[in-house]
C-alpha cells in the first residue's frame, strides 16, 4: 500500500494541550481500539471505572457535538441588534418623560419659594392732623 504511514496515536502529540491532557486522550483511545483494558486504563488514570467510564462519555458526546453538521460559511447577524435599537426607543421616551417631570418638579419648588418669601408690609403712611 503506498502513502504515509498512519501516525495513529502521534496525531495526539501535535495537538496543543497539556502532556497530561494528552495522556488522558491517548488512554481514551487506546481503550476504544482495545489496545489496554478500562481496568488498566483506571490504574494508570488513578480513577474508579464508574468515574472512567463518565468521563470518556463526556468526551465523546464533546465530540460528537464537534463533529455536528453545521451552516457553511459567516455566522447570521445577531438577532439582538432590534431589540437594541427597541431599548434605545423605550430610553429615549423614558428620558423625555423625566426630562418633563423635572421640569415640572422646577416650576412648582420657583412657585413655592416665591409664595414662602415674606412679603413686604405696605408702609404705613402717617396721615398729617
Amino acid at each position: 500500500m503506498a502513502g504515509r504511514k498512519p501516525l495513529l496515536l502521534g496525531h495526539i502529540d501535535s495537538l496543543d494541550g497539556s502532556d497530561r491532557a494528552k495522556c488522558r486522550l491517548r488512554i481514551f483511545v487506546e481503550t476504544l481500539s482495545g489496545t489496554i483494558s478500562v481496568s488498566q486504563a483506571c490504574r494508570d488514570l488513578d480513577l474508579q471505572e464508574s468515574q472512567f467510564h463518565e468521563l470518556r462519555r463526556q468526551w465523546l458526546r464533546s465530540a460528537v457535538d464537534l463533529l455536528e453538521p453545521r451552516r457553511v460559511g459567516r455566522p447570521p447577524r445577531s438577532t439582538t441588534a432590534p431589540l437594541a435599537a427597541a431599548e434605545y426607543e423605550r430610553l429615549t421616551s423614558e428620558n423625555a418623560e423625566l426630562r418633563r417631570q423635572l421640569q415640572t418638579l422646577q416650576q412648582r419648588v420657583e412657585i413655592e419659594r416665591i409664595l414662602a418669601a415674606p412679603t413686604a408690609a405696605p408702609k404705613k403712611t402717617v396721615k398729617p392732623r
